[in-house]
C-alpha cells in the first residue's frame, strides 16, 4: 500500500498523479479529493505487485494552486 496527505485550504479540490518509468499508473484511491475542514486531501492505493521496480513521481495538485512533485523508489 501507498499513501500521501497534502494540505492546502479547506474545500480545495485536489488531484494526485503517479507515474513510473513505464507510464502513469491508474489505481482505485487516486480519485479526486476534496479538501476537508483542515485542508487536508488524502490518497491510498495498492501498489500492484506486478510494478515493476525503479523511480517514479507522485504529482499532487490544488486547483488553483498550481502543484508538487514528490519522488519515490518502488523496491521489490
Amino acid at each position: 500500500m501507498a499513501s500521501l496527505t497534502i494540505r492546502t485550504a479547506p474545500g480545495v479540490e485536489c488531484t494526485a498523479e503517479v507515474h513510473m518509468e513505464s507510464g502513469p499508473i491508474e489505481a482505485d484511491g487516486l480519485e479526486p479529493q476534496i479538501a476537508d475542514a483542515e485542508g487536508l486531501c488524502s490518497w491510498s492505493w495498492r501498489v500492484d505487485e506486478e510494478t515493476v521496480p525503479g523511480d517514479g513521481m507522485i504529482i499532487a495538485k490544488a486547483k488553483g494552486q498550481g502543484g508538487q512533485g514528490i519522488t519515490f523508489t518502488v523496491v521489490e
